[in-house]
């Protein structure tokens, strides 16, 4: 009886284990084509933009700039508040009002202990 009870709730796992893939996948590449300009006259590129979405509706976003870019580490907060201005309107006409932001990570390629969380 405790084999199929495990078996169950295994089974029951890996069905749902990927239910938001698809729509990570959409928010990723309209983040991607979508992506605001952060400061002007500086060169940012992006080297990954990965969406989470969680069980309860909140989204986590993990943004990377790739090695080379302009991005002033200390300018993170602004970045981030800029962003979350985005990435909020595009959660809400992809996915509903059932979502919302949850947090914002940004970090930079090469960049030792750069790496900062936004909570919303």
């Amino acid at each position: 009886m405790k084999k199929i009870i495990f078996l169950l709730l295994t089974f029951t796992s890996f069905i749902f284990a990927g239910d938001y893939d698809r729509e990570e996948r959409i928010l990723e590449r309209e983040f991607n084509r979508n992506f605001p300009v952060l400061e002007t006259g500086k060169n940012i590129r992006l080297k990954e933009i990965d969406v989470d979405i969680k069980r309860d509706g909140g989204v986590e976003v993990e943004v990377e700039f790739a090695r080379g870019s302009q991005v002033n580490t200390g300018d993170y907060h602004i970045y981030a508040d800029k962003l979350s201005v985005v990435f909020k309107d595009k959660i809400q006409s992809s996915l509903g009002s059932n979502f919302y932001l949850r947090e914002i990570e940004l970090d930079s390629s090469g960049i030792r202990n750069d790496k900062q969380t936004f909570r919303y």
